[in-house]
């Protein structure tokens, strides 16, 4: 896949940058690449840094939702808005939240195929209508 952005990959790293795409990897056992949509920061390591602490404090940690809903949220939503970027982009920490079986379904927007709670299911059809009719939610 060819960027639209200059980023530096995985095996160029050097620096700051191989430091930062080092701890990440650290931090998410498993995963030997760095996703593409944290690549996007890597010219600026010090932005780069900054954007994985806000999004894994924003995004990453359990509040109200779990950060598996909120996965399941962004690449049920990104399937329907047919966005490849971001259905990859979330599918990919899906993956590490609930396996491979169901990130492919949820990618495909394929709720009854995936191994979801019922409660989990509910919240995705919700999802699914604020993105496709939300004027019918009141």
């Amino acid at each position: 896949m060819t960027p639209f952005l200059r980023w530096v990959e995985d095996e160029e790293a050097t620096g700051r940058v191989a430091e930062v795409y080092d701890r990440w990897k650290s931090e998410n056992p498993g995963r030997d690449r760095v996703p593409h949509i944290l690549k996007c920061f890597s010219l600026r390591p010090d932005f780069l840094e900054q954007a994985i602490n806000f999004s894994y404090g924003l995004q990453f940690a359990d509040g109200f939702l779990t950060r598996r809903q909120k996965e399941l949220i962004g690449t049920y939503v990104s399937a329907l808005n047919e966005c490849p970027y971001c259905r990859g982009s979330h599918a990919y920490f899906l993956e590490c939240q609930a396996g491979a079986d169901t990130a492919d379904a949820i990618r495909r927007a394929d709720l009854d195929a995936a191994d979801v709670s019922e409660p989990e299911r509910e919240l995705l059809r919700f999802a699914g209508l604020l993105t496709r009719e939300s004027h019918r939610v009141r």
